[in-house]
């Protein structure tokens, strides 16, 4: 691991004097000792503390969660390191507490931990409980080669990275959805965020991002998800609303449901989908499905208030702009036939596409070959009496 601090203590004398820093790893998390150090009169240990929402995630308070309850104890001693976040060597819901501050932002680092925790790798860890032990940190320099293990705090899964990414799935997202109306400047609305699929959810998280210049959220309120209370959202700040809700066992969302029930208020003329998206750099957004496979989440816009709710919803493409091709999806309540045709800036048809889909959510494809060339152009999808239009951009 690239990027460990690594320091030294002077074992000479009646007590040991330190520590001292000698420097950083290298790419493949080496660090040559100078040779003067090369005896038994000196110990190293290995630090790190930076980048504590690597690899963190609501899918970790899920492992926790169940390990608490007795449906999956865990398997390899270095998740009790890992789940430990309140460093007390115990594992309880304080520990989720702190994880899910964490990751809402109320937290910017773990107030009584560091973000890794590096043991020497030969260490053996008690048995049964991995944590009766305090963790030795220091491992006392001879003629053989030294070694830490490194554990992420918070990280059940292994996914930390060296370099804070924000990753993509490859599974097929799923769509959270809110009407796409238009405010006038002090205009107030109240939308709901859905889900326009039904499903099976063990958990999910995201970061809504609005425009703070242009409209305000004057009220985020829980919808029907049980357990989706207080302590699972937060606005660490003006313009951000975090959210991380898992359940004991996995939950059927209906189509339909709503999760959070929100009040706008416009501050000049605006459409929501210019002001609101997913901040996949802040918390990237992810749902957990009932085998606990991870597919992220997409924010589309469409549904107005009042349409019944037999009508088909077209929402708007996805991405847009795009620099290849995009997605439009469709939420059927029937099977429906779908089409979908894609106009030049001179209104020349230049694709079509005809599908017979069945009831659910579709993501109906405009292939990069639809849109050569860089420049506006217009889609068209009619489903049943249902007919969306819009603009897509390609760059």
């Amino acid at each position: 691991m690239a990027g460990v601090k690594i320091s030294y203590y002077d074992l000479n004398g009646p007590q040991p004097t330190g520590p001292w820093q000698l420097g950083e790893t290298d790419g493949n998390g080496g660090f040559d000792l100078p040779p003067f150090m090369v005896t038994d009169s000196f110990s190293v240990q290995a630090d790190r503390n930076s980048g504590p929402l690597n690899g963190v995630s609501t899918h970790d308070l899920i492992a926790i969660n169940k390990h608490i309850l007795g449906l999956a104890p865990f398997d390899q001693p270095w998740k009790f390191v890992a789940a430990d976040a309140n460093n007390s060597r115990t594992i309880t819901t304080f520990d989720i507490i702190e994880i899910r501050k964490l990751i809402l932002g109320l937290y910017t680092a773990f107030p009584t931990n560091t973000a890794w925790r590096f043991v020497p790798d030969n260490y053996v860890f008690p048995d049964p409980n991995p944590l009766s032990a305090p963790l030795p940190t220091q491992v006392d320099i001879g003629l053989t080669p030294i070694g830490f293990f490194g554990i992420k705090i918070g990280d059940l899964n292994c996914n930390a990275t060296v370099q804070v990414q924000s990753g993509s799935l490859d599974r097929a997202p799923t769509a959270l959805a809110l009407p796409d109306v238009f405010l006038a400047s002090g205009q107030t609305v109240e939308t709901r965020l859905y889900a326009p699929d039904g499903a099976e959810w063990a958990g999910f998280q995201f970061a809504l991002q609005y425009d703070p210049e242009k409209i305000e959220l004057e009220n985020a309120a829980p919808g029907d998800l049980p357990g989706l209370d207080e302590g699972a959202y937060a606005r660490p700040f003006p313009g951000m609303l975090t959210v991380s809700w898992f359940a004991e066992a996995p939950r059927q969302i209906e189509a339909g449901a709503s999760l959070f029930h929100l009040r706008w208020r416009a501050k000049q003329p605006v459409r929501l989908s210019d002001a609101v998206r997913f901040a996949p750099t802040v918390l990237h957004p992810e749902v957990y499905e009932a085998d606990e496979q991870e597919r992220s989440l997409v924010l589309v816009f469409g549904a107005r208030p009042g349409e019944p709710s037999n009508t088909p919803v077209i929402f708007s493409p996805l991405p847009n702009p795009t620099g290849a091709g995009a997605n439009i999806p469709v939420q059927l309540d029937v099977d429906t036939e779908v089409y979908l045709e894609i106009f030049d800036s001179r209104s020349k048809l230049v694709f079509q596409h005809r599908a017979d889909a069945a009831a659910g959510m579709h993501w109906h494809a405009i292939p990069a070959s639809a849109m050569p060339q860089p420049g506006v152009f217009f889609w068209r999808v009619r489903a049943g009496d249902a007919v969306g239009t819009g603009r897509l951009v390609r760059h």
